[in-house]
């Protein structure tokens, strides 16, 4: 009976150093594996903890592509699998899961062998040649909201970090590529437009933005900022009904038109005092020497005040614009951020699908005419009437459109959509510059109209300014 006790206990004894083996907690198997381990691994990557326990340790091949990992060793192992644990701090939870998944399958198929060095391998593996890793994120939430759109085809390519968007409408087509470079976000993306039919003038334009914001965010801007105007911005908000936009003009601007119109008059008046010989006799004034001698220092006066006060204007226009500059500063983090989203967002859906579309803000109608030959002859012209012209804020607007727009008071316009002040390097920005030359327009206008009603002229002989 005792040596039949003695052989019970020494077997329990066996099952029992057999569990604990299979547990990984004793070193006939794990403690080797965990050697062979630290010999593979331990000079490469960032180990924290290394026991039968847990090993706890940071994979990375750049500071935004990073991932610490646990590996636990469960009861059974190795005939059980390893479990895994991602965090990161730059990596989103879509990539940590998927690369949880990679390793705990890596483990599976690695059942009753030893499965620490392979998961971590296949972990590696992808950190260092996927580059698209860090931006994983923000490309699968550009792609979500961009899935309405039924005429954009994908195509993305970890290994060469590229992703392409194939766009088409109508008669407009481009390819979208943003590609990343094993230093994103430290290096900005490269961008290309491809296979375009937009105007190549549309097309520079659109490609120098997104060149730009890739540029700002990798000096540490974020996104937003980046792809926000900072010159003069919001003013009063003006309203669009029935395609017309309606601007209310103020008091004040009336009591500045009417001062400049009335100013011209008594100009030219005291000129044609000052300069008018007498009928038949070129060589003598028509007015006495004091008459004309008042009337240059009247000139004199007149001048000087009008200086003093556009130099008020001008002071208060000044302050206006550092103001909106202070308001619209962003400071830069000490950190790259993030893009890829982003350009993906303006250039599929704000350029390549919306263009197309786009109404000119003043009129109301298609910004671009349906065929792509069109457009690129009227992009082509300076001023042709249909010129597709983009102002400062981003929307756009017929060249005949915007100039009426920016060339008739009141001055400080607003575009409909966005209430930007609207702005364009073609126009002066200049107030009082713009009212001058509108108040000598209608001087003008109405001397001509003076001199047809003199001589019975009708509408038909009025020759405009614009003419």
């Amino acid at each position: 009976g005792g040596d039949g006790a003695g052989d019970d206990s020494a077997a329990a004894t066996a099952a029992a150093d057999e569990a604990a083996w299979r547990r990984g907690n004793g070193p006939p198997f794990v403690e080797d594996e965990l050697e062979a381990f630290r010999d593979e691994w331990g000079t490469r990557v960032g180990v924290i903890t290394c026991s039968a326990d847990l090993v706890l340790l940071t994979v990375a091949r750049t500071p935004f592509n990073r991932v610490t990992v646990k590996a636990f060793f469960p009861e059974g192992y190795p005939d059980a699998p390893l479990l895994f644990e991602m965090s990161s701090d730059t990596l989103g939870e879509g990539v940590l899961r998927k690369l949880t998944a990679l390793c705990e399958k890596t483990a599976a198929a690695n059942a009753g062998e030893r499965q620490l060095l392979p998961a971590l391998t296949a972990l590696r593996e992808v950190v260092s040649t996927n580059l698209l890793l860090y931006a994983m994120e923000e490309v699968r939430e550009a792609r979500a909201e961009l899935r309405s759109y039924k005429t954009v085809t994908w195509k993305v390519n970890e290994a060469t970090g590229s992703v392409r968007a194939l766009c088409k409408y109508g008669e407009y087509a481009v390819t979208v590529g943003v590609t990343v470079s094993p230093d994103y976000p430290e290096e900005p993306p490269a961008i290309k437009l491809t296979k375009c039919t937009f105007p190549d003038s549309i097309k520079a334009s659109v490609l120098a933005q997104a060149e730009s914001v890739a540029r700002k965010c990798a000096a540490g801007f974020d996104a937003t900022t980046a792809l926000t105007p900072t010159e003069p911005s919001e003013i009063a908000s003006t309203s669009a009904k029935a395609n017309k936009v309606e601007h209310a003009i103020t008091a004040e601007h009336m009591r500045s038109l009417k001062h400049d119109v009335v100013v011209l008059k008594e100009i030219g008046e005291l000129r044609k005092l000052n300069e008018t010989k007498k009928a038949g006799d070129n060589r003598r004034f028509a007015h006495s020497s004091a008459a004309r001698k008042a009337a240059r220092r009247q000139l004199k006066s007149i001048s000087k005040a009008e200086a003093e006060a556009e130099a008020k204007v001008e002071e208060q226009l000044q302050r206006i614009a550092e103001a909106e500059r202070a308001a619209h500063t962003r400071v830069a983090s000490d950190v790259p951020q993030r893009c890829v989203g982003a350009l993906l967002l303006y250039l599929v859906r704000d350029f390549a699908v919306a263009l197309p579309r786009e109404p000119c803000q003043v009129c109301g109608e298609p910004v671009l005419p349906p065929q792509a030959s069109k457009a690129a002859r009227y992009a082509a012209s300076e001023t042709h009437d249909k010129k597709p012209m983009r102002v400062y804020c981003g929307h756009w607007y017929h060249y005949k459109c915007l100039d009426d727009y920016l060339t008739s008071p009141p001055f400080l316009k607003s575009c409909p959509s966005c209430s930007r002040r609207v702005y364009h390097k073609n126009w002066t920005s200049d107030v009082k510059k713009l009212e001058r030359v509108w108040a000598m327009e209608q001087a003008k206008r109405r001397e001509l109209a003076d001199v047809a009603d003199f001589m019975s002229m009708g509408d038909e002989f009025t020759v405009k300014p614009s003419e």
